[in-house]
């Protein structure tokens, strides 16, 4: 097959460049190629917390992550249940607690000491409307296509298992996974992330849980701890980084991990103490070396691109990445003048064997002046 444009990965990232390339480039022939199903890593395993900026906190631009994520939601008319209320910091320092509740118990005393903007979603309706959007556009996307080898040239040739693709431009928007493609383990890792839900709980129930206001949080210290509700009631919270490779699903770690998570739950507060997560799940997340997301193309490949490494902040601002990659490659070259950072090169592992304790420090210390 042939096409202008090839993105290749169907989560947050590459449905929303498809979305916007059939708006700023309606006359390119688009192609979606997913190794699985739509959502069917990272994308598919988040929590849905909405953020505005990265894990090195709010940078200049990604302050508009947030409308960027609402304006497909609004123009694709996506019911993903976007609330967004806003979102608490929280760390184990009730001296500086901003809001009376919650207050929770976990390894110290757990309150606001801060709040930005953000709130939740649910990913996968996100998803599933950003698909139907696509198809309503007239833009094939093929699922179970995995694209096992890239042949840089004028015109790309893609190699997928059922059949070959040729392409002026190429998106690469597997974030997480296929790290050989184009080589991209030089500078990016890959961890798993934990998450369980519960069955759906009653409001006065998370009320006497000190989670009334049912605000979306995440913690500034370590140990780690992110928690939303659902629509319904649910309660869903996460943790915990565990690296990974390709094989990411096949996780020895992966139970454990989520029985832990159940008994922080029910340690949080009296009123929790007897919930039963109903759902545990992991997914990868993308590192770079410097913790930040990137749009990067090489000088000797410069028509294909990669776009990623939110370590884990990347629902809103993949959506903030995807438009303005979208609107570079439809000659605006302003597009990325208030985000210099985001197209800048990363920095290479110092050492290959060790990035993934790099990648971690480099998460602490992101925290540390976030503090």
């Amino acid at each position: 097959m042939e096409a202008d444009l090839v993105v290749v990965g169907a989560g947050f990232t590459g449905l929303a460049v498809a979305y916007h390339a059939a708006q700023l480039l309606p006359q390119r022939r688009i192609l979606v190629l997913e190794a699985d199903r739509v959502g069917g890593a990272a994308s598919g395993r988040t929590g849905g917390v909405v953020l505005s900026g990265t894990a090195a906190g709010i940078l200049p631009g990604t302050e508009k992550a947030i409308e960027s994520l609402s304006r497909i939601v609004s123009q694709a008319s996506i019911r993903c249940h976007l609330r967004l209320p806003g979102c608490y910091n929280v760390a184990r320092r009730p001296k500086q607690a901003i809001v009376k509740d919650p207050i929770w118990n976990d390894s110290g005393k757990l309150c606001a000491v801060k709040e930005e903007p953000g709130g939740d979603f649910d990913p996968g309706l996100y998803l599933s409307g950003l698909a139907h959007a696509l198809a309503a556009k007239g833009i094939a996307l093929y699922e179970k296509s995995a694209v096992t080898s890239i042949e840089p040239g004028e015109v790309v040739k893609l190699i997928c298992k059922p059949f070959t693709v040729s392409a002026r431009c190429v998106v690469l928007a597997t974030n997480a996974i296929s790290f050989h493609l184009m080589d991209q383990g030089k500078f990016l890792t890959a961890f798993n992330t934990f998450a369980v839900a519960t069955e759906p709980v009653p409001r006065e129930r998370l009320a006497d849980g000190w989670w009334a206001a049912e605000r979306a949080f995440y913690t500034l210290d370590l140990p780690y701890l992110w928690g939303r509700t659902t629509l319904d009631g649910r309660i869903i919270i996460g943790s915990g980084i565990v690296a990974c490779d390709d094989g990411w699903c096949l996780c020895p770690e992966g139970k454990r991990r989520c029985l832990e998570l159940e008994h922080r739950l029910r340690s949080l507060h009296p009123a929790f103490a007897d919930l039963k997560a109903s759902h545990g799940w992991w997914g990868p997340i993308c590192f770079s070396s410097d913790s930040l997301p990137h749009i990067v193309s090489s000088p000797t490949a410069p028509n294909i691109y990669f776009a990623g490494g939110y370590c884990g902040h990347g629902v809103a601002v993949s959506a903030l990445v995807a438009e303005l990659l979208v609107k570079h490659l439809a000659g605006d070259d302003g597009s990325l003048k208030d985000m210099p950072w985001l197209a800048r090169k990363p920095r290479n592992w110092f050492w290959s064997r060790l990035k993934g304790l790099q990648a971690k420090a480099s998460l602490a210390v992101s925290r540390l002046r976030r503090r």
